[in-house]
């Protein structure tokens, strides 16, 4: 007896497993779970239920440091990646029933709850088309809005508690929608998938002990080399296992003034803008774009000489209020994109509590 969804075998030449017995030199067989053998009153069917990790089974193709994945699967053969993905659950034992609704393990129809912040219009029409794209997989979605407060309450795992509020905090939903924004040092994003961070500043409850380990490697690295390789490979951890499902980036916008200004540096230096969206570095760099150079000491000798214009030294972090002021009523001049992250996530999304990351707004 194969495996079929309709007229399709995804794993030809493989029948069901059945038990054989321990001496059983099929390696495709059960040597002690038989199915229907009641064992203290109850079916080791009832006793054991059979679970697959959907995502490494289903849909990793095994790639890693060394190279890209060498996998390959018969429901990946769509035309389209909705194509895909509906085989991909078919393969996986999530039938449809006539009505065209996506089935659980126990026959019963699959809806799922979407939570997302009231804060920015952007998350409800997100969560519209993530609700399509499940709708076409059959499976429903309800999506409900919060205010961050609220929702921060509700995403929390019980490792938040804290007495006498240790009752609310439950992880009780199924996806949420919701954005980081963070500084420029890697340790900024990559802390909140520390082991410790779950139930403060972790948005994913992910554990993982290599990562941990990385991330000790990376911050004690003796050179930028060094520190970026450790990186790479918490990066493709992270990938790999899709702690987050990244929809898309969006674009902000950013205005400043050459004319008045110098000294804006980009952040990062190859495609970020120079505009204090992450740390205040910049504050610190900018100088008058109209002040004239200094005079060299022969020219400030020669009689009725005039002193031009003095440029005014970079103010250091501790002068930045000033800069502050200066850069609000003149905020006027060239446009910059900025890259801010939405994420679709099947865990929980709050800011605060490993650093300086904020809530994008």
């Amino acid at each position: 007896m194969s495996y079929f969804v309709g007229k399709k075998e995804f794993f030809p030449g493989i029948p069901a497993i059945q038990f054989e017995g321990r001496d059983s030199r099929n390696p495709l067989s059960f040597k002690f779970y038989d199915r229907e053998k009641r064992v203290l009153g109850k079916t080791m069917h009832d006793h054991l239920r059979f679970a697959v990790c959907y995502w490494h089974t289903f849909c990793a193709a095994g790639s890693d440091q060394f190279g890209d994945g060498t996998r390959t699967y018969p429901w990946d053969s769509g035309a389209t990646p909705m194509d895909c993905a509906k085989q991909k659950l078919d393969a996986a034992g999530y039938a449809l029933d006539a009505s065209g609704a996506r089935l659980d393990k126990e026959g019963k129809p699959i809806s799922l709850r979407l939570y997302f912040p009231d804060s920015d219009e952007l998350y409800a029409t997100t969560a519209q088309f993530v609700q399509d794209w499940y709708e076409q997989l059959g499976i429903k979605v309800t999506a409900q809005a919060f205010d961050s407060t609220t929702l921060g309450n509700i995403i929390l795992p019980p490792e938040a508690c804290e007495e006498p509020n240790c009752a609310e905090y439950k992880a009780d939903y199924d996806i949420e929608l919701w954005g980081w924004a963070w500084g420029p040092d890697p340790n900024n994003a990559m802390q909140v998938f520390l082991c410790e961070a779950i139930g403060s500043s972790s948005d994913s409850q992910y554990c993982n002990a290599r990562f941990d380990e990385l991330y000790a490697q990376q911050a004690a690295a003796q050179t930028d080399e060094e520190r970026k390789a450790i990186l790479t490979e918490m990066q493709n951890i992270l990938y790999d296992e899709a702690v987050y499902d990244i929809l898309f980036y969006d674009a902000n916008l950013a205005a400043y003034r050459t004319d008045r200004f110098a000294g804006w540096q980009n952040q990062p230096l190859e495609n970020g803008t120079p505009f204090f969206t992450y740390s205040t570095l910049q504050y610190t760099m900018l100088t008058d774009a109209t002040a004239e150079p200094s005079p060299t000491p022969e020219q400030s000798a020669e009689p009725g000489a005039t002193a031009a214009p003095v440029a005014s030294p970079a103010p250091t972090g501790d002068e930045g209020g000033d800069n502050t002021l200066l850069l609000a009523t003149s905020l006027l001049g060239a446009v910059i994109v900025v890259g801010g992250v939405v994420l679709a996530m099947v865990f929980r999304r709050r800011s605060g509590g490993g650093g300086p990351a904020a809530e994008e707004e």
